[in-house]
């Protein structure tokens, strides 16, 4: 009966953790959204894990997040439409479905959440409003952050 107990207590500890971590990486999203809307792309990069700097250099990223500000404009709404635990990484996928002043699209990041404290794996962005600006579709640019 008490190891039934333990158990049942270990997977409600596990459950709550996971639940701060979700809130943990919501967070992170508007603090993005809000750097991005503020034009501090450089400092999203400088905040970003590793592994996104070992994928992609500061300046395409920034040009990628200038890309979509300039485009898509200041950010509206953005509504988680999924999570998901990576456990073999220690990470979580969120995506939400964002509306800008001038689109909208699906953003999906991805965030490494220790001690409260959520680092920017990767980020991806698919918009057809991008692909309308220039003809270019910037889910192909944007995948290779973090990738």
């Amino acid at each position: 009966m008490l190891a039934g107990l333990i158990v049942i207590c270990a997977f409600l500890s596990g459950c709550a953790s996971e639940e701060r971590d979700v809130k943990v990486a919501e967070h992170a999203v508007d603090l993005f959204h809000s750097q991005l809307d503020a034009g501090e792309y450089s400092a999203i990069y400088q905040a970003a894990g590793a592994k996104m700097k070992g994928t992609t250099t500061e300046p395409n990223f920034v040009k990628l997040l200038q890309s979509v500000h300039q485009t898509l404009g200041a950010v509206h709404e953005s509504v988680p439409k999924g999570i998901t635990f990576q456990l073999s990484q220690g990470t979580i996928l969120l995506s939400c479905y964002t509306t800008f002043a001038q689109g909208s699209g699906r953003e999906q990041f991805e965030w490494k959440v220790t001690n409260g404290e959520a680092i920017l794996y990767s980020y991806l962005i698919d918009s057809r409003d991008l692909e309308k600006s220039n003809g270019e579709p910037h889910i192909l640019t944007s995948s290779v952050v973090g990738k």
